[in-house]
């Protein structure tokens, strides 16, 4: 959540509780940590399901000047 909501205003930062639930949407399971804060368990099998679904299991290399397209209805 941390690395999420670097360089974002406290306007649009997200919570723990807001990521928490959105983990647990995508079928990882919460728990609880040693410290008794919450936990989100890594589930290797959940994320290669991810992976091959998405199609994110092969890499690319991005140009350092790659255009970002502007997709209608965004920033207007």
């Amino acid at each position: 959540t941390d690395a999420l909501n670097d360089g974002k205003t406290e306007r649009f930062k997200f919570s723990y509780q807001r990521i928490g639930r959105m983990l647990a949407s995508l079928g990882f399971k919460k728990g609880k940590a040693s410290d008794g804060g919450s936990a989100i368990f890594w589930d290797d099998n959940l994320i290669k399901k991810f992976l091959l679904t998405y199609g994110l299991q092969e890499r690319s290399v991005m140009s350092e000047t790659s255009v970002i397209p502007n997709f209608e209805g965004e920033n207007d």
